[in-house]
């Protein structure tokens, strides 16, 4: 008999209870900056049972301290580096971010 199960990357984001495992690939890239890894652990706070949060621009800044333009240029190398994934969300063009189990690498 096979087992057939799939096994998913565990979720190192928002393990409940205001806590949440860091992997050790995360701390160890050097290519994030202050705020982008600050970006990225707030976003992982607002997961729930799913990877995608949908936090607005405002709540990062008033969260993180940064300013909006900072916040973007975060999301923006976050993504490219392959820790989130950006899509528009409907007619408002709001941004949900999906919380990648861990780093991608780009092809």
């Amino acid at each position: 008999m096979s087992d057939t199960t799939t096994t998913r990357a565990p979720r190192w984001f928002n393990q409940g209870k205001g806590f949440m495992c860091i992997p050790m690939e995360l701390a160890q890239d050097k290519e994030l900056s202050e705020a982008e890894l600050r970006v990225l652990l707030v976003l992982a706070s607002h997961a729930g049972r799913s990877d995608t949060v949908w936090p607005s621009r405002e709540r990062l800044v008033t969260i993180t301290g940064h300013n909006p333009s900072t916040i973007s240029a975060a999301t923006t190398k976050l993504q490219q580096l392959g820790w989130i994934r950006k899509e528009k969300r409907g007619a408002t063009r709001s941004t949900q971010y999906i919380l990648l189990p861990r780093k991608v690498h780009p092809i």
